[in-house]
């Protein structure tokens, strides 16, 4: 706007030139003549205002719309980082999710015992098949402790201590072992869960009494019992 006043100030100088050069003297106009002169003086000066004004406007218009873009990208930049800051604390949720789970079945697996079930020996009695077992306890202390040979409770132990051990005889009808027998160990873990672990006393091949391997499966929190409906029974 500085050129604006310049340019003014340059009309103005020019007319007030004029005017004092001029054979005819301001003062001495009628009034219908001064106004003309007044009019027809200040009019292009008005008018050279007014087209500033718009030009002067379009520059703020168009400053306001550069400022209005940028915002808008400023904000799009924003919305961007905020999704980015979205997807990564989703991500460390996760994470954290499943550390904690992680930290739960170790704990879960830590408070179970580790038990083991292995063959002492094995006999015939009466027509029957003996086998002599002895369970062993490398884990936590387990209480409540049942043993199930299919679905009969066969014996039972009020807790079963770290490096602890229970010995127990199974006994079979007749002198050889067809199929895979189930023994279930049920209990109260150290977290008071009532869980159970199931071995399997697999035939592994002739003679009599059958010999035998033994199977362990993982152990399970609140396992059904193994049952059974086929030969060799109990006694």
């Amino acid at each position: 706007m500085i050129w604006g006043a310049v340019i003014s100030a340059a009309y103005l100088a020019m007319m007030i030139l004029y005017v004092s050069l001029g054979s005819h003297s301001v003062s001495s106009l009628e009034l219908n003549a001064l106004g003309d002169f007044l009019a027809g003086t200040f009019s292009p000066l008005a008018f050279f205002w007014l087209v500033l004004g718009f030009i002067q406007q379009g520059h703020e218009l168009r400053h306001s719309a550069d400022a209005l873009w940028l915002q808008g990208q400023e904000l799009q930049k924003s919305v961007e980082q905020q999704r980015e800051l979205v997807g990564v604390t989703r991500e460390q949720l996760a994470l954290e999710q499943e550390a904690r789970k992680q930290l739960e079945s170790e704990a879960s697996r830590a408070a179970l015992p580790t038990l083991v079930l292995h063959e002492v020996g094995t006999t015939i009695q009466e027509g029957s098949s003996v086998y002599h077992l002895r369970l062993l306890n490398l884990g936590t202390t387990c209480t409540l402790l049942t043993i199930y040979v299919f679905d009969h409770a066969h014996n039972e132990a009020p807790s079963l201590e770290t490096d602890g051990n229970l010995s127990f005889t199974v006994r079979f009808k007749g002198q050889s072992l067809v199929r895979p027998v189930p023994v279930t160990v049920r209990f109260t873990d150290r977290r008071g869960r009532k869980a159970s672990q199931v071995f399997e006393l697999v035939p592994a091949g002739a003679g009599q009494p059958t010999p035998v391997t033994i199977t362990a499966y993982e152990p399970a929190i609140a396992a059904p019992l193994a049952t059974d409906t086929g030969q060799n029974d109990t006694v």
